[in-house]
């Protein structure tokens, strides 16, 4: 028997020298021992010493000597002794291995063997195991789907030049009627056979952890008459040589023995020379974004309907099953509709769990957007930055609270760089960065690029897909760059309301597809009916496009309600209230959008239309307009394309002093 050192097969194995050389593995006990699964021979002994306990020592020597069994080597008999152990009842075998298996979880030694089945050529395992040791590294280390043929009726599905990950398992799954009685294991399956030809015509197999002990494996590989590159036995170094059987196969099949510590140090062994990484990041990567996954999806259902009372008590009853901790109560907090008794939960919750930094950076949102108290919302965020400085979400939210709360804005870009370096796949941080190179600091190439980053990381997220259309749209202008993405988000998010607004605003002022925006505010407003700027760009476009002042006023009406500090929409509103020659409602609305405006990072266009409004119909009472007026044209202030001709009108009836001058600021101030 040729025996080479472990040394040598490994640049055997890895050298890349042939493209088309291919190896696959067959394993056995031995390679799930580290798993946590007996291997063959400690499940005999353990049978062995139950039989003592249910038959009288006549009965097993009788049993002994009529089957043959080598006190010796009994583990060359495991099919006999496994007959024997269960010959009662063949269901209560099945159930033993499958409590055998259960909490079985894969060594670090598959690990790598799934890296090489998914990255190099080398993807087929063939095993006499019942276990699914394989099949789980699959998916807790590569999310790989692989194929499973677990009971010789899905043979036909073994074919050679499969692209995706091939188990074979020659006895069966342990769920599928696993062979383990001697007529079961005696001979392979014809089915497997077949196929078995075709893989060992392309592929030279490793053995690792197999003892050769059954008849329908070892014997199928003794009728071979030569397989591709021979065949590599790696046995463990500690237990001896291999026995006669295996040494006459590999003689027969040009083979080589190889002596090794054990699976998991061989696949380690191979890993080191194949370049491949240690995967623990990698595994709690995937377990992090699963956890994600599943509280976005029960978060979303605890918000799809407030009404539906048994889906929302049923949600309470899971959620009181579970273990108190800051997920826990945050879900209380949220579900929770009353403001001071949702505070008092966030209140307990950070009692019993003083040192959340999750269960702070949630109770400072709350204080931020519900409370409105920013100075408490800014202690519980810098809170939650001190227990966890790399708290990507907390990092993104605070920049978030910096950028739109407290205007500090060399802060919020601090903030929100550490929330990309922290997560740089973080779809929601990379978009809102994106908005803020935008807005605040007029960085547009810097601005594409973080969009691009975030439609990259989620390519259906529907907040990010909508700003980036609106980018493309109003900054860039590249129309058909923007309608495509506008398309994408309403696909991503069929309710999505900003999305919907947007998308109609562009197919009014820039594709001039009116029945078409029409549809999309209606969509828009349907799927939010309390969303302010949709309501107020409803409305707008009711007013100038469909000359509806009345159901424009309507909508209007709805927008104030439901921002009544919306400076845009009250200056609009203001602006319909005029047309109507409804003087004194809009008197109110343009003082308070001239109050609202003082709020808004982006005053000046709409400052220097309520001047307009002030100047055209309450010249008397706003002297001073005219004079506020050349001030912003001298600046270069203008709202390209924006309809004033019917305040315009309106003055002119009422006889304003000086058409002249009324006439001209409307051209300057509409033309672009």
């Amino acid at each position: 028997m040729k025996t080479i050192s472990s040394k040598t097969f490994l640049s055997h194995f890895c050298d890349n020298v042939r493209e088309d050389k291919k190896f696959c593995f067959i394993l056995g006990a031995g390679a799930s021992k580290s798993s946590g699964i007996k291997t063959g021979a400690e499940l005999v002994q353990q049978w062995l010493l139950e039989l003592q306990e249910s038959y009288s020592k006549e009965e097993l020597d009788a049993w002994y000597e009529q089957e043959q069994i080598a006190h010796d080597d009994p583990a060359a008999h495991y099919p006999k002794i496994f007959a024997k152990r269960f010959a009662l009842s063949k269901k209560d075998g099945s159930a033993f291995l499958a409590t055998v298996m259960e909490n079985a979880e894969p060594s670090c030694g598959y690990s790598v063997l799934v890296q090489i089945m998914t990255q190099h050529p080398h993807n087929i395992v063939i095993t006499t195991n019942f276990d699914s040791l394989t099949e789980d590294a699959l998916f807790i280390y590569t999310q790989k789907k692989p194929l499973v043929v677990g009971h010789a009726s899905l043979a036909r599905f073994i074919e050679p030049f499969i692209s995706r990950p091939l188990i074979i398992k020659i006895h069966h799954d342990v769920l599928l009627s696993p062979k383990n009685s001697p007529d079961e294991i005696d001979r392979m399956a014809e089915e497997y056979a077949r196929q078995l030809e075709l893989i060992f015509r392309y592929y030279t197999p490793v053995v690792v952890g197999y003892g050769g002990n059954d008849g329908s494996l070892m014997g199928f590989l003794e009728k071979l008459t030569q397989i591709e590159g021979g065949m590599f036995w790696c046995y463990r170094e500690s237990d001896g040589m291999p026995g006669k059987r295996i040494e006459a196969l590999l003689e027969k099949l040009d083979g080589h023995a190889v002596p090794v510590k054990g699976f998991d140090e061989l696949m380690i062994q191979i890993g080191d020379r194949l370049g491949l990484e240690r995967l623990d990041k990698r595994v709690l990567d995937i377990a992090e974004q699963r956890v994600k996954r599943y509280r976005e999806q029960i978060d979303t259902i605890s918000k799809a309907d407030s009404e539906d009372i048994d889906t929302t008590s049923a949600l309470s009853k899971m959620m009181e099953r579970g273990e108190k901790d800051w997920w826990y109560y945050e879900m209380l907090a949220r579900n929770e509709k009353d403001i001071d008794k949702r505070a008092a939960l966030y209140k307990e919750g950070l009692q019993q769990l003083p040192d959340s930094p999750e269960l702070q950076g949630t109770y400072a949102l709350f204080l931020k957007n519900v409370k409105k108290e920013y100075d408490q919302a800014d202690k519980y965020f810098k809170l939650a930055l001190k227990t966890d400085p790399k708290n990507a979400i907390t990092l993104a939210n605070y920049a978030l609270f910096l950028d739109d709360v407290k205007k500090e804005y060399d802060e919020a870009e601090k903030y929100y760089k550490l929330a990309v370096e922290a997560d740089p796949k973080h779809a929601n941080t990379l978009g809102n960065y994106a908005l803020f190179l935008q807005n605040v600091k007029k960085e547009y190439d810097e601005a594409k690029k973080y969009y691009k980053l975030a439609v990259e990381a989620d390519p259906k997220h529907a907040n990010t897909l909508g700003s980036y259309a609106v980018f493309l749209d109003d900054v860039k202008k590249e129309y058909g760059e923007a309608e495509k993405y506008y398309k994408l988000a309403v696909e991503a998010d069929p309710k999505h309301a900003n999305t919907l607004g947007s998308y109609a605003v562009f197919l009014q002022n820039v594709k001039k597809e009116y029945d078409e925006a029409e549809k999309y505010y209606k969509l828009a407003v349907e799927a939010d009916p309390k969303h302010a700027n949709t309501l107020g760009n409803y409305a707008l476009f009711l007013d100038d496009v469909k000359k509806e002042c009345d159901e424009a006023e309507k909508y209007y009406k709805l927008a104030v309600e439901a921002d009544p500090k919306h400076a845009n929409t009250l200056g609009n509103y203001a602006k319909n209230l005029i047309v109507q020659e409804k003087f004194d409602q809009a008197r109110k609305l343009l003082k308070q959008a001239f109050e609202q405006n003082k709020h808004e990072v982006y005053a000046a266009s709409l400052e220097l239309e309520l001047w307009f409004y002030c100047f055209a119909v309450f010249y008397d009472e706003y002297p001073e307009s005219q004079q506020h007026l050349e001030e912003l044209l001298h600046k270069g202030i203008r709202s390209p394309g924006w309809y004033l001709h019917d305040v315009l009108e309106v003055a002119q009836r009422r006889g304003h002093p000086d058409d002249e001058a009324l006439c001209r600021y409307e051209q300057m101030i509409t033309s672009a």
